[in-house]
């Protein structure tokens, strides 16, 4: 368990009420509402209004990675890989412990795509 909740979620909701399209929380101090400096927050916990661009690019980020060949041998290194090019029916992926959640900011992917 990441965290527990032990009070009321009516900030959150309220916020999406207000008309922001995605709310989370940030444990750094001095960062006000509505501030995403250097792209801290928490993905652990989100809500988010429907349709909005944001969870729209990170979902878009995260089936580019599961949809990828890799090359061969990649998938013992440590980046996203479900399907390696020299094996056809590969039965799981390896996805590095937050892998997927970094995809928020393309600019923290450990394994950005290789320009062609």
């Amino acid at each position: 368990t990441d965290f527990l909740v032990m009070g009321s979620l009516d900030q959150i909701f309220n916020k999406i009420d207000d008309g922001w399209d995605v709310v989370s929380y940030n444990t750094q101090e001095n960062v006000g509402s509505g501030s995403c400096a250097q792209s801290t927050f928490s993905s652990n916990l989100m809500a988010a209004r429907a349709g909005n661009g944001f969870s729209k690019a990170w979902w878009e980020n995260i089936k580019l990675k599961l949809g990828r060949v890799c090359k061969d041998g990649e998938f013992k290194e440590e980046k996203v890989c479900c399907h390696e090019a020299s094996t056809q029916d590969q039965q799981f992926c390896h996805i590095p412990w937050a892998a997927l959640e970094l995809l928020k900011n393309p600019e923290m992917d450990r394994d950005p795509p290789s320009e062609a």
